[in-house]
């Protein structure tokens, strides 16, 4: 079969896929009315958990002040708070047994729910700080594109898509590579209940996933030029430890600080707590507590491009955190740090590190499988199916159709050279990507 005609693109078909998934849809009318119920669970679910109390599970008429460490436990007078702190809370809270809680990281079931929103993979604490981690905030199990953004539902009045289609149309030819679905996000809750009243410094974007030495072949068949790779061996056995992707146009790192204290912050100007968005630093007060997204390249977009495959290779993921006297910015001194797994060939660091710790959170492969047991059992629609009813599945096999669409024209339109797109191929490709960020 002769190669298809830069002409053959056809508008036509891309429009039709666009107003398939937008309004043409028999599913969503009914996925409406299930976003609906949805947003109304949440909340009453927020009204019930802030009014009742943690000890004596009386539902009070107004808000309940909540532990000011964990933010994850309230009172309705001092005596129950003083009475739960002897018996159970002094624990629970020093050993960060539950995180705050938020929307923006749910692990608890609401409604008719049998799988949380955000399960829990890795879980630690040191020092007074801890954190959890979760999958990216989705419903689906596709590992994320360098193609999409991470800031979700980005409008295209703002000006960072603009900038963003913009330099995508200037560079089209890094969108076939950028649309693979290679990406594992981790969905990251970290927060501060140290006694001291002393302010950390948490270093999102320096943070490493670390392969099994099973898994090592596997993470190493997709690298990308970009890649930040460290092999080492430990114990005889090799392993890779991987940083945080890059953006392939604005070669920014793949974070996203997207809530503070319960409160969204996708756009500036952000609260004090973030230092530096776009390395995804914050500086945490005791009780202070964020949720981020981090991306790394793990998979091939290929053998590895569901969410549990990339898991299954990963052993665990270091952070950096340190406390922080405000005497050196906070961009200066992630600037000088050396990822955990470089420090043995880097040379001696400046004495601000000397203060610099890694939280080592170990992946649970036992809560990867459960939470993704049908999904590896029967695929993906069977997931959707289980984890979030029949109107979601229904949905997303739509959209995932209409994008199909979009993404095999787009990716035509962007492996031509030049000379040989036709005229308005800008224009065509601009509305292709209006569908696919």
């Amino acid at each position: 079969m002769p190669p298809r005609s830069p002409d053959a693109v056809d508008p036509e078909s891309i429009q039709i896929a666009r107003d398939f998934m937008s309004y043409c849809d028999t599913n969503l009318v009914a996925f409406s009315a299930v976003a609906e119920r949805e947003e109304m669970q949440i909340n009453d679910d927020k009204r019930v958990t802030s009014r009742t109390c943690t000890f004596c599970k009386r539902e009070s008429r107004v808000n309940l002040q909540s532990c000011p460490r964990c933010k994850a436990a309230r009172y309705c007078n001092e005596e129950c708070q003083r009475a739960d702190y002897k018996g159970s809370h002094r624990r629970d809270c020093a050993e960060f047994m539950h995180p705050p809680r938020t929307r923006a990281f749910r692990t608890h079931l609401i409604g008719d729910e049998t799988y949380p929103h955000s399960p829990i993979f890795a879980h630690a604490h040191q020092d007074g700080i801890g954190c959890w981690i979760s999958t990216g905030n989705k419903i689906d199990c596709d590992m994320g594109q360098l193609s999409r953004t991470l800031v979700p539902d980005i409008k295209k009045s703002d000006p960072r898509y603009v900038a963003r289609v913009e330099r995508m149309l200037h560079e089209p030819r890094k969108l076939a590579p950028a649309a693979k679905q290679n990406l594992t996000t981790l969905h990251v809750l970290v927060q501060n209940r140290r006694k001291d009243n002393v302010p950390v410094l948490f270093f999102g974007g320096r943070a490493q996933v670390v392969t099994k030495p099973s898994g090592t072949k596997d993470a190493l068949r997709g690298r990308m030029a970009d890649d930040d790779i460290t092999t080492f061996t430990r114990n005889g056995k090799k392993h890779v430890a991987i940083g945080v992707a890059r953006d392939p146009w604005e070669n920014d790192l793949r974070v996203h600080v997207a809530h503070v204290n319960g409160d969204a912050v996708d756009l500036p100007p952000h609260p004090s707590v973030v230092e530096d968005a776009s390395q995804a630093i914050v500086a945490l007060s005791r009780g202070d507590y964020a949720v981020m997204s981090l991306q790394f390249r793990t998979g091939d977009g290929k053998n590895i491009n569901r969410d549990w495959q990339a898991f299954r290779l990963l052993d665990h993921v270091v952070i950096p955190f340190m406390v922080w006297n405000s005497n050196l910015p906070a961009g200066a001194l992630a600037a000088m740090l050396p990822p955990a797994y470089k420090l043995c060939s880097t040379s001696a660091p400046p004495s601000p590190q000397s203060d610099v710790k890694h939280l080592r959170l170990a992946f649970d492969q036992g809560a990867v499988t459960r939470f993704y047991k049908d999904a590896i059992a029967r695929g993906d629609s069977e997931f959707l199916r289980t984890h979030h009813g029949d109107i979601h599945a229904a949905m997303n096999a739509s959209m995932n159709k209409a994008t199909m669409v979009l993404t095999e024209a787009t990716l035509r339109l962007a492996e031509l050279p030049e000379l040989q797109r036709p005229a308005g191929w800008r224009a065509s490709m601009k509305n292709s990507l209006a569908g696919l960020l």
